[in-house]
């Protein structure tokens, strides 16, 4: 199940940055006892984007939706809207979420980038292929 949930956090002070905050869950996250829930997730994705002034443009959700590959329809709404320019920030509890190959993360980064929208990963641990 994937879906974006409308949540703006207004900033409390100027902030540059308008930030895509991006949940993933897979079906093998939850078998292996290590994943943490879509609910935990957007929460520390909220607190961190409070703490930092960050607004939240939206939250992008894929539940149930392997790493191993792209093809997610939060992550593909998210990505056109950094690239219309809505979003100038994206926002992970850590870079796992956004991919699990990470050399295939490493390209979409350098397609972000190019957008001028740059990747946050909280938590700098990351489980790649």
């Amino acid at each position: 199940m994937s879906y974006i949930e409308h949540k703006r956090f207004p900033a409390k002070r100027d902030n540059a940055y308008s930030a895509a905050c991006y949940c993933r869950l897979s079906r093998d996250d939850e078998n292996d006892g290590t994943s943490v829930s879509i609910e935990t997730q957007r929460k520390v994705l909220e607190d961190y984007c409070r703490s930092n002034f960050y607004e939240v443009y939206n939250f992008y959700c894929d539940d149930g939706y392997t790493g191993t590959n792209f093809d997610r329809p939060a992550f593909k709404q998210m990505m056109s809207d950094a690239s219309d320019g809505a979003v100038n920030m994206i926002v992970v509890k850590d870079l796992s979420r956004f991919g699990r190959n990470y050399i295939e993360v490493g390209g979409w980064q350098f397609k972000i980038y190019s957008v001028k929208c740059t990747v946050v990963g909280i938590r700098l641990t990351a489980d790649f292929y």
